[in-house]
């Protein structure tokens, strides 16, 4: 019994220990990106205002979302960590969930452990206000995922299914999408004998569906075929970022087809994405593109219809929504790497075999790494892949330091300009180093200081004072700079 609860534990702490290394490296952050413009609306906002009024910013109307972002702002007295640790306490729960339904529990937990330290450009929204709805989207998946045996059996989990999509369809409004592809393979794989109640249910999915379509129609949305892979290569690209990453994702993919049987096929497969990989990394595209086909083949192959209508409308969202972030893709991720573990007993039981003591002392090393980073200790190997997110977090204290000097200086009346503004810069930036870029685009800058200066009655006049990161010097008269462990200097400049 004991020896259980020992190998349950070490499977569930090392699932998770990628996701805490972050938290112990960078938690919290500041306020990045479109996290301005929520700030904004909170503090200008009361708490029925953020439930029955949509926010400028967001393209689809999140009630929940902007609630929760209002709660949890005020709860922190004006302060964004409880958001981010909100994001965190349901991405581990998504993993828990994940990680019961697994039967390969210990390869899928090494494997998340992987995941989430090499691919957390895709994960960044942990730290972003405005990210608060990809956790609970990613848990609902796994909750869809973990009833999937009892859904059609039983008519009280088919309706609190659906009060459940529904409720999280305020959070975001693609979980409706996610429930109406769930509850059709359901249909499908069940012969379509399935009770009265389901028949009832899954044709209000669709007008609920169409309803939300409907209502939420605000813009036009290109959905021809280049428009969406590019919006896919794209937001895979900010995943994988650098070609040392790419072997990570080889490694993966390879891993995706050790399911075969044959070993004959199993050794060609692995060498035919070997050779793709490389063709694809010669002309810049994504290995990650060969992951998600091959683990598509592989569902398919093995007929695991439920698992496919939940990682296919994820796997949608990044191309249809015209950002390239890499947080777009944090959706399907988690399901990408459980399904890579799919039909791998083998390795399970090799993994098993060995010494359970070894595992630990790599967590507990893992751990101590994680606490020497964020100590500012110089650790070579660690640095190359902490000092991405390390460089992004110093950036955000650096602004928040220039806003809080800026309103309280004598340039207060003067207009704040990002000299370097990134707003294009989100699908591939080559002239700029990452500590040069601002941790926000001019609009949700501007958008948060006009209403700074509404609170303080401070007027605009007719001058500007110019911001720069990462050391950049500019010809004129330097006013103040802002030092950081990671991102170099910030520079105010009039």
């Amino acid at each position: 019994m004991n020896l259980n609860i020992n190998i349950k534990l070490l499977q569930f702490i090392t699932s998770i220990s990628g996701i805490l290394f972050w938290f112990i490296v960078a938690f919290p952050f500041e306020n990045r990106n479109e996290s301005f413009s929520w700030i904004t609306q909170i503090e200008s906002s009361s708490l029925i205002d953020s439930i029955t009024k949509p926010w400028p910013s967001i393209v689809t109307f999140r009630p929940l979302s902007q609630s929760i972002s209002w709660v949890l702002y005020n709860l922190a007295n004006n302060e964004i960590y409880l958001i981010q640790f909100f994001n965190y306490v349901l991405l581990i729960l998504a993993i828990f969930l994940i990680l019961k339904i697994s039967k390969a529990k210990l390869l899928t937990a090494i494997l998340f452990s992987f995941g989430y330290i090499f691919f957390i450009s895709a994960f960044y929204y942990l730290f972003h206000v405005h990210g608060i709805f990809y956790s609970p989207l990613i848990l609902y998946c796994a909750y869809l995922f973990y009833i999937k045996d009892d859904f059609v059996h039983q008519d009280k989990r088919i309706v609190l299914s659906l009060l459940i999509a529904m409720i999280v369809t305020l959070l975001h409004s693609y979980a409706i999408v996610i429930f109406t592809f769930y509850i059709s393979s359901q249909f499908v794989i069940h012969r379509f004998k399935v009770s009265k109640l389901f028949k009832i249910i899954l044709p209000f999915t669709f007008i609920f569906l169409f309803l939300i379509i409907v209502f939420n129609n605000n813009q036009g949305t290109n959905l021809s075929f280049s428009i969406l892979f590019l919006n896919l290569k794209t937001s895979l690209y900010n995943v994988e970022v650098s070609g040392k990453l790419s072997i990570v994702v080889l490694f993966f993919s390879i891993l995706s087809v050790l399911y075969i049987n044959k070993i004959s096929i199993r050794i060609i497969s692995a060498l035919v994405i070997i050779f793709l990989s490389i063709i694809f990394f010669l002309l810049g595209l994504p290995l990650f593109l060969i992951l998600v086909f091959s683990v598509l083949i592989k569902l398919f192959y093995k007929k695991e219809w439920v698992l496919l209508s939940i990682l296919i409308p994820l796997i949608i969202f990044p191309a249809i929504v015209s950002s390239g972030a890499a947080t777009k893709s944090s959706l399907f991720i988690p399901f990408l790497i459980f399904a890579i573990s799919l039909n791998l007993n083998y390795i399970e039981s090799t993994l098993l075999k060995q010494n359970k003591i070894i595992y630990w002392i790599l967590i507990f090393l893992l751990f101590i790494l994680s606490i020497l980073s964020r100590l500012g200790n110089n650790l070579p190997l660690v640095d190359k892949i902490t000092q991405p997110i390390l460089i992004e977090r110093d950036k955000t204290y650096q602004l928040s330091k220039i806003i809080d000097w800026y309103l309280n200086s004598d340039f207060k009346d003067c207009k704040l300009i990002l000299s370097q503004d990134q707003a294009s810069l989100n699908i591939k930036t080559k002239n700029l180093e990452r500590n040069q870029i601002p941790p926000t685009v001019q609009g949700y800058l501007d958008e948060y200081i006009s209403a700074k200066k509404k609170e303080l009655s401070i007027k605009d006049l007719d001058c500007e004072i110019y911001v720069t990161f990462g050391n950049v010097d500019l010809e004129k008269i330097l006013l103040k700079e802002f030092h950081s462990n990671y991102a170099g200097i910030a520079k105010v400049y009039h």
